[in-house]
């Protein structure tokens, strides 16, 4: 026995109108955003179906989509990058395989430089160096990996712009890097002057005990095997008493000029034999833009958007079309 349902008719047509098309709506975003599998009967095609039955709907969005998603990455705001490479441990005559652990230690040198781009005195000096309050760009710095090159990377909203700002950042990383290094030297200058001083007073005590030595042999030698009268007895221990006093006084200032040098040298940066800390090599060059980038994801985005409403479109044509042959139907089944 066969059951004949009936759709209860609406009194307003405008209204069945709006809830038919916002159901063929639903329906087509859900062929093309959930896969599922649908039957003739529904009325529903296949989104393949779909797309094949409307090449050029489907076509068509696609190209303006893929046209107005490349004239948004057209229009966006371009930036511009520049490279400036430094050179970090280029000592003077002595190669960094000479020296066990010179090249590990010019690495650590490298990254813990490179860091110093971000501080807030870098980056004035920055904007100093380019008569600017502030920076026309973003400027950073990161060490080449297993080398001594430090790569200083400005990008700006102008080719000239970047390529400024590199330079300029470059330089003041050096200038940085000079004013630490000559900071610490400045701090181990207490050290220096006393180790110089105690050594000079080590070098005084030995010369003045050679000379108290000296005398002492000459007064031995005039007596020679012959007794010692008093006044020789009392100048040969007079000098055996001074001879002692400056021999300690000697080996003081000898200890103190060692200890002196021992802490002098051990505070020393590993690469004091570097002719220069950090070297600047030649001018920034250009690395080029994200212009191109830009144009290629927004044509991307675009031709995916216009081909996902494509095919939304198509579903649904399709819908509406099988609703429509549902209804054509219908009085023939209700005849039956």
């Amino acid at each position: 026995m066969r059951s004949i349902v009936k759709r209860r008719p609406s009194t307003d047509p405008g209204e069945e109108g709006n809830d038919s098309e916002a159901a063929d709506l639903r329906t087509a975003l859900a062929m093309v955003t959930v896969p599922h599998v649908t039957t003739p009967s529904a009325g529903v095609a296949p989104i393949g179906r779909s797309a094949l039955a409307h090449p050029v709907l489907v076509g068509l969005c696609t190209v303006v989509g893929l046209v107005a998603g490349a004239g948004a990455g057209y229009v966006h705001p371009v930036s511009y990058t520049a490279d400036s490479s430094l050179i970090v441990g280029r000592t003077t005559g002595i190669a960094e395989d000479e020296l066990a652990g010179l090249a590990v230690a010019i690495e650590s040198l490298a990254s813990n430089y490179a860091r110093l781009m971000t501080t807030s005195k870098v980056i004035s000096a920055t904007e100093s160096i380019l008569h600017d309050p502030t920076l026309p760009g973003t400027v950073s710095a990161s060490p080449v990996p297993q080398s001594s090159i430090i790569d200083v990377q400005a990008v700006s909203s102008t080719k000239l712009g970047a390529l400024n700002l590199a330079n300029a950042g470059a330089v003041a990383l050096v200038n940085a890097v000079d004013k630490l290094t000559n900071e610490g030297q400045a701090q181990l200058q207490p050290l220096l002057s006393n180790y110089e001083k105690t050594d000079r007073t080590y070098e005084k005590m030995t010369v003045e005990a050679s000379v108290l030595q000296g005398q002492l042999n000459a007064l031995l030698a005039r007596i020679g095997t012959g007794a010692f009268s008093p006044a020789e007895q009392a100048r040969e221990q007079a000098l055996d008493a001074q001879i002692t006093v400056v021999q300690t006084q000697a080996d003081i200032a000898k200890f103190q000029a060692d200890t002196y040098q021992n802490e002098y040298t051990s505070a020393l940066p590993p690469l004091t034999i570097q002719e220069a800390i950090v070297q600047k090599v030649g001018n920034a060059t250009y690395s080029g833009s994200n212009f191109d980038a830009y144009m290629e994801a927004g044509g991307l985005a675009g031709a995916v958007g216009g081909l996902v409403i494509g095919l939304a479109g198509a579903a649904m044509l399709d819908v509406r079309r099988g609703r429509r042959s549902l209804t054509a139907r219908a009085p023939d089944t209700a005849t039956r």
